[in-house]
């Protein structure tokens, strides 16, 4: 799966593609893993009332899993208002420099997910997510203020919005994970335990997109 996978220097949009691709398969490979746990443990439990209680047990949490599907688009907007304090009009307001409609809608879509991923702590797959929301963000923002970066990769982007003075507060803030999220999607990156993503860090990722979108906002408004 992630042989199919070539980041360098596709189109941005064709990278969102991939990644959201990846993302569901992913979370798709969980969903299924922890179905298989469930059965085993079924399997091991002696007697009838002891695997009906398991049986019981596995459903109620595979239900849990599965909220993140049922809940609609609009719960999951007011969710990230609770959280972030910004509702979706507000953010496309934040990004009027996309003009876009397709692509707008593809910013909207892949933040939602990111934000759905991280709370039910699909960690990995939500900071892929959120790196490239961030990523085609900054080069079509550094499009619409005429600034060429030195190419078409996510540090030129960075770089850029540092040479020329822009979105100071929300690129210096970016951690390390969020700038380094392509090399995430290469199982060889996680060689132990303390390379695996936390929540922690992927929620902070979520954040960030809305941190330099407030930044946008006030660039655009000087």
């Amino acid at each position: 799966m992630i042989s199919e996978i070539k980041l360098k220097r596709q189109n941005p949009s064709q990278v969102t593609k991939e990644l959201t691709e990846l993302a569901l398969k992913q979370f798709e490979s969980q969903v299924n893993n922890f179905r298989n746990r469930v059965t085993k443990q079924i399997k091991e439990v002696g007697g009838k009332a002891g695997a009906e209680r398991q049986v019981e047990t596995g459903q109620k949490a595979e239900r849990s899993i599965f909220m993140m599907q049922v809940r609609s688009s609009k719960e999951n907007w007011e969710a990230i208002q609770n959280e972030y304090g910004i509702s979706k009009k507000d953010f496309g307001k934040k990004i009027n420099f996309v003009s876009d409609k397709f692509k707008r809608g593809i910013i909207f879509r892949d933040t939602e997910h990111a934000f759905v991923l991280a709370s039910q702590g699909f960690s990995k797959t939500a900071l892929i997510l959120a790196g490239g929301v961030i990523e085609e963000l900054l080069r079509q923002y550094l499009e619409h203020k005429k600034v060429k970066p030195g190419d078409n990769t996510f540090f030129a982007y960075i770089e850029a919005c540092k040479g020329n003075r822009l979105l100071k507060r929300g690129v210096f803030r970016l951690s390390d994970s969020i700038r380094d999220f392509r090399n995430y999607v290469h199982l060889a990156r996680e060689k132990k335990k303390s390379d695996t993503i936390l929540k922690t860090t992927a929620k902070g990722a979520v954040s960030s997109i809305f941190t330099i979108a407030n930044d946008f906002q006030k660039e655009t408004s000087n």
